[in-house]
């Protein structure tokens, strides 16, 4: 899963408070019903990826919370094929209203779907997720690049406390020409746009939208 897409699901459901819970009984950072959670939790048991003992958890534990989370996630993305607009409908309303609202054929610019669907707080939940995915994957970029400019930056001050003033010109150079790659590798992968996440739907029972044996999973908040 694309940790931004996880960042921005746990800000839209929690504004990132751990220990949040909603009157319908939603708790923790990705707001997990406990029924789901439990669900969850059976099916992390029976997968060889994970580890887990016993059956005691707290979803008001971050760690726990993000992993329960972003396993449903896993689940309906495998079912919907990796489609962000159709995971973030489907933690939000459930897979089996998702699926509903998805034409029996075609193929559908992601934008104009997100725009028909029936339920006005799942649309506004979907553009928050993908607007907030968009800003998170800017914002880590530009942490990424100055962090690289702040290592180049420190190996150029070594290099002149090391009193060998040949060895500072080489260091000196060395971070100019990593600040400078630094920022060309920045500009040849520009920060992603919404519309970047926004590929058209294709309605195609045998690829795109696939079926699993994750039908029992329901919406994992309270809508």
């Amino acid at each position: 899963l694309d940790r931004d897409f996880i960042l921005a699901v746990a800000r839209r459901e929690s504004a990132f408070m751990a220990d949040i819970k909603s009157s319908a009984g939603a708790v923790g950072l990705m707001q997990l019903m406990p029924a789901t959670a439990s669900d969850v939790r059976r099916r992390q048991r029976s997968d060889d990826r994970w580890d887990i003992k016993g059956s005691n958890y707290s979803l008001t534990d971050a760690g726990t919370n993000i992993d329960m989370g972003s396993y449903y996630l896993a689940a309906v993305g495998k079912r919907f094929g990796d489609h962000l607009a159709l995971m973030a409908s489907s933690y939000n309303a459930g897979p089996h209203r998702t699926q509903i609202w998805l034409p029996e054929e075609g193929s559908v610019e992601a934008d104009r779907w997100i725009d028909t669907i029936p339920f006005s707080e799942t649309r506004r939940y979907v553009r928050a997720v993908l607007a907030y995915m968009t800003i998170f994957n800017w914002r880590r970029q530009q942490i990424e690049l100055n962090d690289e400019l702040e290592l180049s930056a420190a190996a150029g001050h070594s290099g002149e406390q090391d009193g060998d003033s040949n060895n500072a010109v080489v260091a000196v150079e060395a971070a100019a020409t990593k600040s400078k790659t630094s920022a060309a590798q920045s500009a040849e992968k520009p920060v992603r746009r919404m519309s970047d996440y926004l590929t058209p739907i294709n309605f195609d029972a045998d690829t795109t939208v696939k079926a699993t044996d994750d039908e029992t999973l329901q919406s994992a908040d309270s809508s």
